[in-house]
């Protein structure tokens, strides 16, 4: 997914029981994705040394976006690292790829932007209003939030066509950001007053909050990860089904079911990365030498995992990837 966003950490827990919840998944319970054995992961991969730097998504064909320094990247674990285009712009962040190997997040110019990249080599589509974009699905349909008079509010964008909304608040909030989209249009995120879940029907996006859960991702159903309401690793499906650790958080979701994250022994703790099925299976990550904590942020079907590590030597995290051989 990572302290998330600063949205994140004001974040306000409160339950209104008056809006209508959302009916569980049928999904199965085994993950396609691969969930292999810790010595399967033996030494991760640092690719950019001394720099400050995190590695946030992956695809499926191995292509890892995030950034090092003040540049977005997309590395290719086949060969290859594209700096992305920043516009004019002095910073980038890529938060998002999708199965296409089109990028988005953030390009910061007179203020920070919400970028969507279609190529690896091309120029950003930008939105004019300050905020960011947080997660994008194979039709390269974005979700993130932007600052509305004030007020950051989620919303859907839709770079091929234009098309921009601002998704509805539920009752009480005082913000909303969204955190993930899936192919179906399942948009989750956060709220002033709990999690919540978008979903757009014949007349329009509508909004229902989620019980127990502070959702950062979404699979390919309604199965859901954060964190619930304590600061520990959460699945729901959509609300909150299980609880995975003491503390830390479930950053990202595989289609195939595959969780990522951070777990510590003890709430806001050091964390170590970990990959786990919803069932509860967890595989543990080695973090790389010297490293104070790491955490995953999501995983390819192959068991390619990114993710960053907290480097005391340059007081700053570090991109890490976790390759089985892929």
């Amino acid at each position: 997914m990572r302290i998330r966003s600063v949205l994140a950490l004001t974040l306000l827990v409160t339950l209104a029981c008056s809006e209508p919840t959302a009916s569980p998944s049928s999904l199965v319970t085994t993950p396609a994705a691969a969930l292999l054995p810790p010595w399967s992961y033996n030494g991760p991969k640092v690719p950019f040394p001394g720099q400050h730097s995190e590695l946030l998504d992956v695809n499926d064909r191995g292509h890892m976006v995030g950034f090092a320094g003040d540049d977005a990247v997309l590395l290719d674990l086949h060969g290859g690292t594209y700096w992305l285009n920043k516009a004019g712009g002095t910073r980038a962040e890529a938060r998002a790829v999708n199965a296409s190997a089109a990028a988005a997040g953030w390009v910061y110019g007179t203020w920070q932007n919400p970028a969507i990249w279609l190529r690896p080599t091309s120029a950003p589509i930008l939105r004019p209003e300050f905020g960011w974009v947080w997660d994008m699905n194979d039709r390269a349909e974005a979700v993130g939030s932007i600052n509305v008079n004030g007020v950051y509010q989620a919303f859907y964008w839709e770079a091929t066509t234009g098309t921009f909304t601002v998704l509805p608040m539920p009752r009480g909030a005082t913000w909303t950001q969204a955190t993930g989209i899936n192919n179906d249009r399942v948009v989750v995120g956060l709220s002033g007053s709990g999690g919540v879940m978008w979903r757009l029907r014949s007349t329009g996006w509508v909004v229902t909050r989620l019980k127990g859960i502070d959702p950062w991702a979404v699979d390919a159903g309604y199965g859901t990860v954060g964190t619930d309401r304590n600061g520990r690793p959460a699945w729901g499906n959509p609300h909150l089904a299980r609880i995975m650790g003491a503390g830390g958080i479930a950053n990202g979701i595989h289609p195939g079911g595959t969780i990522s994250g951070g777990m510590s022994a003890v709430l806001y703790g050091t964390m170590d990365a970990f990959v786990a099925d919803r069932s509860g299976a967890i595989t543990f990550l080695p973090a790389p030498a010297g490293a104070q904590g790491a955490q995953a942020y999501n995983s390819a079907t192959c068991g390619l995992v990114v993710g960053s590590s907290y480097n005391p030597a340059i007081f700053a995290n570090q991109a890490v990837y976790w390759d089985p051989g892929c």
